[in-house]
């Protein structure tokens, strides 16, 4: 989101505040919380999670467990923990340098189906000063075929509606593009939303209800999927002139994950059941079991251990256009992207090493506060896929290096290259590089890769 700025990180050195956990004295009976730099947010944002109350005393874990809330609300550079000494105790000051609340600016992303693509976005990061975000893009592809897709997508998102802790998220995506793994000219619609709940408050456990449209005009040119193995699939299942195809779903997340961006410790679970189609309406008619399972586990020093699984078993009729594939940053690293890598059901799994140079260093450009950090990553992908409904599984695997580059907004720019084919031996190996942007456990949930 932020790549015209790079340049300016060469001018920017990790910066550390003083340790409240050192400095801040255990003994002495809070009066007072003050806030400093909540020029743009209202407070009420910060007051739900503060953890510290006037009439108790300073606790080193309460305050990182307030730290991560505010840095999970991805609309502050930097927060700070100050005290002063007053008759009868001290006042907690927290010091906030806020994100700009309303960003424009160049929108890249990458995808494995369409390469890199770019053009213009808005982000407004604190509606109104609360903890609602919008993003407005439009993109066409930049490489490999420039101008080959255009997309039009609104996304807006908070962990609350009010102050009530029900997180929702909304995805509206418009696409107009040459399919290069169906070879079809797509113009499709697409509308996403979820809610999820936390039933219990002392307990990560969530749950999620979800809804999607997906609608997909007919290509009068091309109405069947050959991917070159001795198959075809037809890519529409209706006799008009649109497909479309509704889903209703549920499921549970259990999230102990301390932080939500680049987390260092905790587990990820989520268990969700999805009908496509059938009594919903639409030609489709298939399920979808989801199960997605994401592990942090330190390592030296500030270095993490990353172990992802993500697991799709999706039986029923579905048009091609609903097929999962792989290849690419967000599936398999290092891999091209190749229509004979599809499938009904999947498996990715990832594992990585993420040697962490520094997290989180403050910059400034043109009056925008900002942070970035810096991680070289070790990992390898694994992947089976079911390419019939009932047939035996495919296994591809890849081994891969790189360094990830951490800012607000995209989580990360990942460059990534390595080997793959591991298989066919050290006559077959093959080298490949893949550029990627946020987390690839969040983009290879993305139905548009």
């Amino acid at each position: 989101m932020y790549l015209p700025l790079v340049l300016s990180l060469f001018f920017s050195a990790p910066s550390g505040a003083v340790d409240p956990c050192k400095s801040i004295p255990t003994s002495q009976t809070i009066t007072l919380t003050e806030y400093q730099g909540l020029d743009l947010t209202q407070t009420w944002v910060v007051e739900q999670y503060l953890q510290h109350r006037a009439g108790t005393t300073f606790e080193c874990s309460l305050w990182k467990k307030e730290k991560t809330a505010f840095e999970n609300l991805d609309i502050f550079t930097t927060i700070d923990l100050t005290h002063k000494v007053e008759p009868g105790g001290i006042v907690l000051v927290y010091q906030f340098v806020e994100l700009p609340s309303f960003v424009a600016f160049p929108a890249i992303k990458a995808t494995d189906q369409q390469g890199w693509s770019g053009g213009g976005g808005i982000s407004a990061l604190s509606i109104m000063g609360t903890d609602i975000r919008l993003d407005f893009y439009i993109r066409t592809t930049l490489a490999p075929d420039p101008f080959s897709a255009t997309e039009f997508m609104f996304y807006s998102e908070s962990p609350t509606i009010g102050r009530i802790p029900i997180k929702w998220e909304v995805t509206a995506v418009h696409t107009n593009s040459i399919n290069p793994l169906l070879n079809y000219k797509e113009d499709s619609f697409y509308l996403e939303a979820s809610t999820q709940y936390q039933i219990v408050e002392q307990w990560p456990l969530k749950l999620v209800f979800l809804g999607s449209l997906f609608m997909v005009a007919h290509d009068p040119e091309t109405n069947s999927f050959t991917p070159g193995d001795g198959t075809t699939h037809p890519i529409f299942l209706s006799e008009g002139n649109r497909d479309w195809v509704p889903k209703l779903g549920m499921g549970l997340i259990y999230d102990s994950r301390e932080k939500y961006f680049n987390p260092h410790f905790g587990q990820y679970y989520e268990l969700t059941i999805a009908q496509f189609g059938g009594f919903l309406g639409g030609p489709a008619n298939y399920q979808e079991l989801l199960g997605d399972a994401r592990f942090y586990l330190p390592a030296f020093g500030q270095d993490v251990a990353v172990l992802s699984i993500l697991g799709r078993y999706r039986p029923g009729k579905k048009g091609a256009y609903d097929y999962l594939h792989a290849g690419g940053a967000n599936t398999l690293r290092t891999y091209g992207l190749r229509p004979d890598f599809y499938a009904h059901h999947e498996v990715l799994t990832t594992l990585e090493y993420r040697w962490e140079f520094f997290e989180r260093s403050a910059f400034e450009v043109l009056g925008s506060n900002l942070y970035y950090g810096l991680q070289w990553v070790f990992g390898v992908d694994a992947v089976m896929q079911w390419r019939s409904t009932d047939g035996k599984p495919v296994f591809l695997q890849s081994l891969y290096m790189g360094p990830h580059l951490l800012f607000p907004g995209i989580d990360r720019l990942r460059v990534e290259f390595g080997i793959n084919h591991l298989g066919h031996g050290l006559d077959g190996l093959a080298f490949g590089i893949n550029l990627g942007l946020f987390d690839k456990s969040f983009m290879q949930r993305q139905r548009i890769r």
